[in-house]
């Protein structure tokens, strides 16, 4: 039996390291317990333990947190910050212990639990006393990381009430970037956790503080969490990812409408954007104060319930678009091959599922020309209104043709299945995303090559007024053609433009937290608006996640697989630099891809003459292959079937009107012939 089985839990009545007397039991947790005790001389403090049962269960890293917290405590010298006496380990009975200050009272989430609201002045100045506590860790380089309600301690001595910041176990000194964190994992408490500490709580600087506090007051202040309907990690995470904390003028309205704003400024999700400093919104939120910083017990009380029924809660916001489905019901496609669509196009061969529809191999009723079909079942449009709409679009752009485009032919909505229907031209090859897969990282006047292939297609659009919003490699189509030189080379055409869809993009998963392409190559402020298109800029995102694929052999978000995770990092972490997995990559094309990929809109190229002016000359043969010059050509077999049959009438009369021509002129010989005799 280990000394862990046989150590007593409570202590009671032991004296640690043979000088600090455990007289009783404050409380208990997992780790260990908090002792009152007496030292020599007498004073009354407080001992923290950690016991070894809890260290066997717990790891090496509780001990390390715990000894972690005795350190950062005893290095801070403040009122607000609770005071570290001393720190040991009692072998006799196997217990870490640390020696604090006997603190008297209740923390702000036990208050909270007992008063509801509290008048707006109160909140804030326990927010500004815990702020002071918080701005001398950060002085001293030290980020709590766990600023929450009830680590805020309301200590009372007589009628006044001194906050007091504790427990710094998973605190870290920013200097150092020393930290206790396994990569990946998620320390303290998630409600009030900032984007950034969710997604890596290891480079979570003083601004996560920053944000910490302000939901620590905007609880104290409404009465209840920010985030209180959240009920899951995950829920939380997309909250954070793709809408901002609900303001304090809609949840207490009863609140000074600038105390919001004061506030709103501390829980912005991007942390470039919150308040530089814990100096900085202490100075936002001192004119709340009612001119003092200092508590008295008899303050400790709930609001007015007369002030917060002249106020009216101002109803939640929801969010901007509705999700879609992520699974297509209905009829199985395979029972549409044979038919003929809008009786002008036979579906001869179900091509792949995906998760825009049916691609099918067609071809025209009349004429036999070849084409591909793609069907939209319709759990993927929400209305009748809705198909009209993607039919609209995709007439639209009939006209736009590019070699490095997959041009669209016609739409409508079949009559009798109802379903919307794109057709465009035949386009075989592989998708971009499965070469990435066979081959890994590209050499690099391949990698150009093919971007610059799909920056001319993107260039064409953006030409005719109109943008992709989805560039993405299971929509890029790769084509082996003989260049005019008698080679073989890689064309790159880009679809999914202009409803077209001809994409390899798999079904959509069951899970809802599956990650899929398209989620994959969202720009931030297409995460944050729930995926749809914002402007050209969103296009340059896309070309510069390819760039660095095809140079990396790995997509630069490929770690995160569920689609919080995934857009938390879209929306507030930079992409890591491409340099990391291609230390020799060419600058100039590091440098491309860094600003294509920069979270604000404005940093990104101002064109897409920019990839094209940068790509060209490093993309060898590729460069002048295929021509732009064959953009408004149009091959016999591409024309309409009206063009296709005038040409051949044509042809066929040819030698009609060749004989009528030769008979009309003997004619006119024999007539000057008779006509000279005469």
């Amino acid at each position: 039996m280990s000394q862990a089985e046989t150590q007593p839990t409570n202590l009671v009545g032991s004296v640690l390291a043979g000088k600090y007397t455990l007289s009783g039991l404050l409380g208990e947790g997992a780790m260990g317990a908090v002792y009152e005790a007496v030292t020599p001389d007498g004073r009354v403090v407080a001992v923290k333990t950690l016991l070894a049962a809890a260290r066997e269960q717990l790891g090496p890293e509780a001990l390390s947190r715990f000894v972690r917290e005795a350190q950062v405590s005893a290095s801070l010298q403040n009122p607000h910050v609770v005071e570290v006496l001393d720190a040991g380990h009692d072998e006799q009975v196997d217990v870490a212990f640390m020696v604090m200050e006997l603190l008297r009272g209740e923390d702000f989430d036990q208050l909270l639990a007992r008063t509801g609201a509290l008048p707006p002045e109160v909140a804030v100045r326990i927010a500004l006393q815990a702020a002071r506590g918080l701005a001398a860790a950060h002085a001293a380089g030290i980020v709590h990381r766990d600023v929450k309600p009830s680590n805020l301690f309301l200590h009372r001595e007589g009628d006044e009430i001194i906050v007091k910041v504790c427990d710094f176990g998973i605190a870290k000194e920013q200097k150092t970037e020393q930290g206790l964190t396994q990569t990946g994992s998620v320390l303290g408490s998630p409600l009030y956790m900032s984007p950034e500490q969710l997604l890596n709580a290891k480079k979570a600087d003083h601004r996560a503080d920053i944000w910490g506090l302000a939901m620590s007051v905007f609880d104290g202040l409404a009465g209840e969490p920010a985030l209180q309907s959240i009920n899951n990690l995950t829920a939380l995470v997309m909250a954070l990812a793709r809408h901002d904390v609900r303001t304090l003028a809609e949840a207490a309205p009863w609140c000074d409408p600038a105390l919001s704003a004061a506030l709103e400024g501390a829980l912005r999700r991007d942390p470039a954007h919150r308040y530089a400093t814990m100096e900085a919104f202490i100075e936002a939120l001192s004119p709340f104060s009612g001119g003092s910083e200092a508590l008295r017990f008899d303050q400790l009380v709930s609001i007015d319930p007369a002030l917060k029924s002249r106020a009216t809660i101002a109803p939640a916001r929801a969010p901007a678009v509705a999700p879609r489905p992520t699974s297509v019901a209905g009829p199985s496609p395979d029972r549409l091959v044979g038919q003929t669509l809008a009786r002008r196009y036979v579906l001869q061969r179900l091509l792949r599922q995906g998760a825009d529809g049916w691609v099918f191999e067609a071809r025209t009723a009349n004429s036999g020309r070849p084409c591909h079909v793609r069907l939209v079942p319709k759990p993927l449009v929400n209305s009748t209104r809705e198909a009209e709409a993607l039919v609209e679009r995709a007439r639209a752009v009939r006209d736009l043709r590019h070699p490095n485009l997959v041009r669209v032919l016609d739409a409508g909505v079949d009559p009798i299945s109802t379903m919307p229907y794109v057709v465009f031209e035949p386009c075989e090859g592989r998708s971009l995303a499965s070469l990435f897969e066979a081959r890994g990282a590209l050499d690099r006047a391949t990698a150009a090559g093919l971007v610059l292939h799909v920056a001319r297609g993107v260039a064409a659009l953006h030409r005719a007024g109109r943008h992709h919003g989805g560039v993405r490699a299971e929509v890029i189509h790769v084509i082996e053609r003989e260049t005019p030189e008698g080679k073989l080379g890689l064309v790159a055409q880009l679809a999914g433009w202009g409803e077209a869809g001809l994409s390899f993009e798999p079904m959509p998963s069951d899970n809802k937290d599956a990650v899929s392409p398209q989620a994959r190559s969202m720009a931030p402020e297409q995460a944050r608006e729930s995926g749809q298109e914002v402007s050209k800029r969103s296009d340059f995102w896309g070309l510069s996640l390819l760039l660095y694929q095809a140079l990396a052999g790995r997509h630069p978000l490929g770690a995160y697989q569920t689609i919080g995770d995934l857009i938390l990092a879209i929306c507030v972490q930079e992409v890591p630099k491409l340099t990391l997995f291609v230390p020799d990559a060419d600058p100039t094309l590091v440098e491309l891809a860094s600003r294509g990929l920069q979270r604000n809109v404005d940093k990104r190229p101002a064109s897409v003459d920019e990839f094209i002016q940068v790509l060209a000359p490093m993309a060898g043969v590729m460069a002048s292959f295929p021509s732009e010059k064959t953009e408004d050509a149009e091959p016999e077999e591409q024309a309409p079937a009206t063009q296709l049959v005038a040409r051949k009438t044509a042809d066929s009369q040819a030698p009609l009107k060749i004989a009528a021509i030769v008979v009309v002129a003997l004619v006119a010989i024999v007539a000057v012939a008779l006509s000279l005799r005469g």
